[in-house]
């Protein structure tokens, strides 16, 4: 049998393990940005690396934990933006 293959891993273990993750970071860096801004400036950049951080330590936890953050964190869009 043929699997699909993306830079040496299967679509399903790049999807699971390294796609997810970046998805969730950039729905957190959305999320950050409908907040209003912090007044403290070294707030407001830990903030802005905050997605970075989360998405390297999530690439270690399971992906179905993963995916209901990315969830909320769509969720939680949907709401501010309405």
């Amino acid at each position: 049998m043929c699997y699909a293959q993306i830079g040496g891993l299967s679509v399903a273990t790049f999807i699971t393990l390294l796609l997810v993750p970046v998805i969730y970071a950039i729905s957190m860096y959305v999320t950050t940005k409908l907040n209003p801004q912090p007044a403290d400036p070294v707030q407001a950049r830990i903030m802005l690396m905050m997605p970075i951080m989360f998405s390297i330590s999530f690439l270690f936890f399971p992906a179905g934990l993963v995916l209901y953050w990315v969830v909320q964190n769509l969720l939680s869009i949907v709401q501010q933006w309405h």
